[in-house]
């Protein structure tokens, strides 16, 4: 079980009264409950039977691990209408919604997506960048004589073609899943075989996006998970209040470009756990980026203390944490 402490959350009454629309242009941030378990304690008021309240109401905590299906089993008891309708309701109704979604990369200077916006998959600019970089970075030079077989060879390449994925929370990518921003493209990085992966690590800067999308923008498969995941944490935190929300791999794919506007700040870690290297943390040389203004926010990269690290050229945040910096 993975977990980060937060100050401990109070369970909301049932008797909260609705005003308006609770998620009316309501910026959700799945790691910040602050920010969607009111609204859940309001929206589902109607939907709770008045004698079945006590099944969310324990006088001691229910021993349960935070994912257990069994905290929805609680929840669909104390509902007046089947689970499967509620979930598809708040689906619907987070329509009027933000969430706040993250999206590893490497690259130079991140400015270019707080101007262009973030792009679908397109296999042709993939390929175009590939032969860029083994033309233009010396570490790469020595793949000029085969890169064009390598990327006729590669069997994957229609993989992901006009989708962009991003996640709902950039806990994992700062820790289980740190090699988008180690390595860059998963798409380029299967393109080259494993020698290629220390040039890789030297070409740009690690970079964690934040990009605030509409739910009216998701397909219903994500929407109807992610509003699953927000009931059964608010089942679990209003039956057992307790001061952390789990990490999720939480992914979500959209079908068309990300505009500019969207991309609300983005943040360069200082130290990443590398899943090639058995999850050995690898600092980065870099903490900024050309876009980086000089006003700059540490930033917590919610990285354990007992990984191996495999190389320190940066020092710890004072903190004690290994920091990053935010821009925006």
């Amino acid at each position: 079980m993975v977990r980060t402490d937060q100050p401990a959350q109070k369970p909301i009454p049932f008797n909260t009264p609705i005003v308006g629309n609770p998620w009316h242009d309501r910026l959700i941030i799945w790691k910040d409950p602050t920010t969607w378990h009111e609204p859940i304690s309001s929206w589902l008021m109607p939907m709770v039977a008045p004698r079945r309240k006590l099944r969310l109401k324990q006088r001691e905590s229910l021993d349960l691990c935070w994912d257990d299906s069994e905290w929805m089993e609680r929840l669909d008891g104390a509902l007046t209408d089947p689970i499967e309708d509620v979930v598809e309701k708040l689906a619907e109704d987070l329509g009027s919604a933000t969430l706040e979604t993250y999206h590893g990369c490497r690259v130079h200077d991140a400015g270019v997506f707080h101007r262009d916006g973030l792009r679908i998959n397109d296999p042709e600019k993939l390929e175009a960048e590939i032969r860029r970089m083994v033309r233009d970075e010396p570490a790469l030079h020595r793949f000029s004589d085969t890169v064009e077989s390598m990327i006729a060879e590669f069997d994957a390449r229609d993989r992901d073609v006009g989708r962009i994925w991003l996640c709902a929370d950039d806990r994992p990518q700062l820790d289980r899943i740190g090699h988008y921003a180690l390595y860059g493209s998963e798409w380029i990085l299967c393109v080259f075989d494993s020698s290629a992966r220390p040039a890789l690590r030297e070409i740009g800067v690690p970079t964690i996006l934040k990009i605030h999308i509409p739910f009216e923008r998701m397909r219903t498969v994500f929407r109807k998970a992610f509003a699953e995941k927000l009931l059964q944490e608010w089942t679990r935190t209003t039956i057992n209040p307790t001061g952390w929300t789990p990490k999720i791999d939480f992914s979500i794919s959209l079908l068309e470009n990300v505009p500019a506007s969207m991309v609300v700040g983005h943040m360069h870690p200082a130290a990443l756990k590398d899943p090639f290297s058995g999850y050995a943390l690898r600092r980065s040389s870099r903490e900024d980026c050309p876009h980086c203004s000089s006003d700059r926010i540490t930033a917590s990269s919610a990285l354990g203390d007992d990984a191996a690290i495999v190389e320190s050229p940066m020092p710890k945040s004072s903190e004690g944490g290994h920091g990053g910096i935010l821009c925006v």
